[in-house]
């Protein structure tokens, strides 16, 4: 199982919101390069970046730092956050980054999602963020009224293959994974299912390796030294 470090961009910082709440905020660096270059430097394959000034306004704000990242540090990179128009996406892929996360756009603009999809096949991935067992979209904030088995079947429809699960309501808590609620997400679909949102010990990383989870996301337990990445990604081999 892949064990892959999240950096939250707002305003050129690397920070962690509760919840996705953006009043809920911790900065924890000025640096996103040096950030990039921590993890890596512990055995990071891959990173999340998702750029939360985007993915509350719509459109990219910090493509310039995550193409940095790319260049400069030399990892893989998936990153999403308000990247909801063919031409955003034609955009990043072109710069180098490796995969899109889509979120809001393939609840409400369903044939441009299956272009991207029919397009770039498995560099882009579906962003599934679920509160009260329904997809929230626009950062977070709005609910699509979309309850999360029906939005696995569009997804499955328009021709996804990969989904980022995240429990809401357990990001940025250090409360644990939601195990069950991942296995439910993972019985309903044959896509690729990578855990987010709660991860926090080394025990969530071994339950969800048992479950067959082939990636997960870690966040704020890795900024605040409760989980050391290294050793997540070395029990995560």
């Amino acid at each position: 199982m892949i064990v892959i470090p999240a950096i939250d961009l707002r305003q050129g910082k690397c920070v962690r919101l509760r919840h996705g709440d953006i009043n809920q905020e911790t900065i924890y660096s000025f640096d996103p390069l040096d950030m990039a270059r921590q993890w890596v430097n512990q055995g990071a394959q891959w990173l999340h970046v998702i750029d939360l000034d985007g993915a509350f306004t719509g459109q990219p704000v910090n493509l310039e730092w995550i193409v940095r990242i790319k260049k400069e540090v030399g990892i893989r990179i998936q990153t999403g956050g308000g990247i909801r128009t063919m031409e955003a996406i034609d955009h990043i892929l072109s710069s180098g980054i490796d995969k899109v996360i889509l979120g809001t756009v393939v609840m409400e603009e369903a044939g441009l999602a299956h272009e991207a999809f029919e397009k770039y096949k498995s560099r882009i991935v579906v962003a599934l963020d679920v509160k009260n067992g329904h997809v929230a979209v626009r950062g977070w904030k709005d609910s699509s009224g979309c309850p999360l088995s029906d939005a696995i079947s569009l997804i499955e429809k328009l021709g996804g293959q990969e989904v980022i699960y995240t429990d809401i309501s357990r990001d940025g808590t250090l409360e644990g994974v939601n195990l069950k609620s991942v296995g439910e997400v993972m019985g309903l679909t044959s896509m690729k299912i990578i855990a987010s949102g709660g991860v926090s010990s080394l025990q969530d990383i071994q339950h969800l390796k048992t479950l067959g989870v082939p990636a997960c996301v870690v966040g704020k337990a890795i900024y605040e030294g409760k989980l050391k990445l290294a050793e997540a990604i070395a029990l995560g081999k």
